[in-house]
């Protein structure tokens, strides 16, 4: 796995996450887009509780093998990253530690945006 292409993954979305009124849904579809790229998966998703599911590409589950990994307990919800790839595709250590690093950004998305809906909120009481 190349380096530079996962940090250029957690750069851009930092970046994306960073901007006023950024959108979440399309920077979490940004990350697992990355993350299928990445991976070298046929499709990827994160399932959040009470949310559902945010995918890049629908997997075919039937023939899938999957490598899951959850968000991190630090996210305001709790939710577990995912990606799908054909049945000779055999994950590595290294691929659930990329997967590991995108699920902590996708957490830290989660609370960025969590915390500008209190932020409104608070200002809409005043």
């Amino acid at each position: 796995m190349n380096g530079e292409r996962v940090l250029d993954q957690v750069i851009r979305t930092q970046t994306a996450t960073a901007r006023p009124g950024f959108d979440l849904e399309r920077v979490v579809r940004g990350v697992l887009d990355g993350a299928r790229t990445l991976i070298g998966a046929e499709s990827a998703a994160v399932m959040l509780s009470g949310r559902g599911r945010i995918a890049s590409e629908e997997p075919d589950a039937e023939n899938a093998v999957a490598l899951e990994v959850p968000l991190p307990p630090t996210a305001p919800t709790a939710g577990a990253l995912t990606v799908y790839a054909r049945p000779e595709r055999r994950f590595t250590a290294e691929d659930r530690q990329v997967l590991e690093l995108l699920a902590g950004l996708i957490g830290s998305t989660l609370t960025r945006a969590a915390l500008d809906e209190g932020s409104a909120r608070a200002s809409l009481r005043r």
